[in-house]
């Protein structure tokens, strides 16, 4: 129940305009609470990085994942969906760990730094 409730729900999530986006970003209570979280817990040095992406129907939901990078370093991996647990993650973590890791040193990271980016 809870892959399909998440499955519409991504897709209640796709927007076809940048109005749209505005909208939705404008009015989430989740983004809310994280901008004012942000801001109690840096204060002026709050600097909230805003990152879009068109939306792209053929990602699993269940095998999309986050990185954190600190300082050039990659320093945590998260499964975006948190609600559910997936085998198949569970059962190729290792194997999935360094394929993130592997594009993101091959790809992501030496275009970032180029640009003076290290923390995202």
């Amino acid at each position: 129940i809870l892959r399909g409730m998440t499955q519409a729900w991504s897709t209640t999530l796709c927007v076809k305009s940048g109005e749209a986006a505005m909208e939705l970003i404008l009015h989430s209570e989740r983004i809310f609470t994280d901008f004012l979280m942000g801001e109690l817990m840096n204060g002026e040095h709050f600097s909230p990085k805003l990152i879009l992406r068109e939306f792209n129907h053929e990602i699993d939901f269940e095998c999309e994942f986050r990185s954190f990078i600190f300082q050039g370093n990659l320093t945590a991996i998260s499964q975006y969906n948190h609600f559910i647990s997936v085998k198949k993650i569970v059962d190729n973590k290792h194997e999935i760990q360094a394929a993130i890791y592997s594009f993101w040193k091959n790809k992501i990271h030496p275009v970032m730094n180029e640009n003076g980016i290290s923390s995202y």
